[in-house]
């Protein structure tokens, strides 16, 4: 199965849809041009998939920067709004039966994954990191494979989801899909161009942080404030992203 989903997956990212309600206040949002860019901000990065594409598009080879943007307001910017609402006439929300094929919660996804970011931020905050919008970022798109793996994998996903057994949810999902969603995750941040630093949070938020000697000091510091932010949303109860009332996994 690994073979056919990697090209699978690679050909159809663009299409990853993102949730109704966000897109729906943010094209109202940039409709005209009233709205401040802090609101725009805001709205954009409360989406992990907005937020992904906006950053892919900045960091493509079109702007051709000579660094990589990691933060929304930095991104935004550059863009401007009439680049913005072109982007984003084009992202697709969610369809209305979509959880009929999928054991998958997604907004419940959605509020961990924007839990994992706040925390993130916070922790970034009391540890001195220089980027805090960045650790938000990061922390808000850790777990961006899970919901690829929805999409393209709902029969095999929903088996995952529903294995109430020991193991870690990696481990269940490299042993039924031949991968796991920190591998997909990270496939996505390369098909993006995303900044290398987002990538290794995604890819390596599950890693304890003695197995990340190998990593440049500031990645390792951001990929060890993801995970002790993930830990601690677990820990507090935001992690169950299966729709039934079953006992669930981690994110």
């Amino acid at each position: 199965m690994a073979k056919n989903l990697f090209p699978l997956i690679a050909k159809r990212i663009d299409s990853i849809p993102t949730l109704p309600l966000t897109l729906e206040r943010l094209r109202e949002a940039i409709a005209t041009d009233d709205a401040r860019t802090d609101e725009i901000v805001d709205l954009v990065q409360s989406d992990p998939a907005l937020t992904g594409k906006v950053l892919k598009v900045i960091n493509s080879p079109f702007y051709g920067l000579r660094e990589k943007i990691s933060t929304l307001s930095h991104a935004i910017a550059m863009l401007g709004r009439p680049a913005l609402r072109d982007l984003v006439a084009g992202i697709a929300p969610f369809p209305a039966d979509v959880e009929e094929l999928s054991e998958l919660d997604k907004v419940r996804l959605w509020m961990h994954s924007f839990a994992v970011g706040t925390a993130a931020r916070a922790i970034a905050v009391e540890t001195g990191y220089d980027l805090p919008e960045e650790a938000y970022i990061a922390g808000l798109l850790h777990d961006f494979g899970k919901i690829v793996l929805d999409l393209y994998a709902p029969d095999v996903y929903r088996e995952v989801l529903l294995d109430s057994g020991d193991e870690p949810a990696v481990d269940r999902e490299r042993a039924r899909l031949g991968m796991d969603h920190t591998q997909v995750g990270a496939l996505i941040a390369d098909q993006w161009n995303l900044p290398r630093v987002l990538k290794d949070v995604i890819q390596l938020h599950h890693e304890p942080p003695e197995s990340l000697g190998s990593l440049r000091g500031t990645h390792r510091e951001l990929v060890a404030i993801v995970g002790a932010a993930n830990r601690l949303c677990l820990a507090c109860g935001m992690g169950q992203a299966v729709v039934e009332e079953v006992e669930g996994d981690e994110l």
